[in-house]
């Protein structure tokens, strides 16, 4: 596609104007998501209020977190992934347990499970 489009107009590949489209397209997305979630007009708190309203996965928090850390600001897309992995997603994570109560345990050991017994099929 952009081999053909360079091509109609007569001009060259170029990372400048790759990254210029690629953070426009970024961009635009993020403020359609935040549009369809109707957090846009929302400040980070009640954003996330109203995000985890109901119970969400993680992910979807910590994409709003990182949402409202960009805002306002020129970061790279390694710059946002940093924050979304280091920051963001652990953040998300202790919001969604403490507002749900959640915890997390390993399981002990089952003896009467129909999948964990030895048999001839095995």
């Amino acid at each position: 596609m952009e081999k053909s489009a360079c091509k109609i107009n007569n001009v060259l590949t170029n990372p400048k104007r790759r990254s210029y489209y690629f953070y426009l397209y970024l961009n635009l997305y993020q403020n359609i998501a935040a549009q369809n979630h109707h957090i846009d007009k929302l400040d980070k708190q009640k954003a996330v209020e109203l995000i985890t309203s109901k119970p969400t996965s993680t992910e979807l928090l910590a994409r709003v977190l990182t949402f409202f850390n960009s805002l306002d600001k020129s970061l790279t897309y390694p710059q946002i992934n940093t924050y979304y992995r280091e920051t963001a997603y652990p953040e998300a994570n202790k919001i969604l347990q403490d507002k749900f109560k959640m915890s997390y345990s390993i399981p002990s050991l089952i003896e009467e499970s129909l999948f964990l017994k030895e048999t001839l099929f095995q």
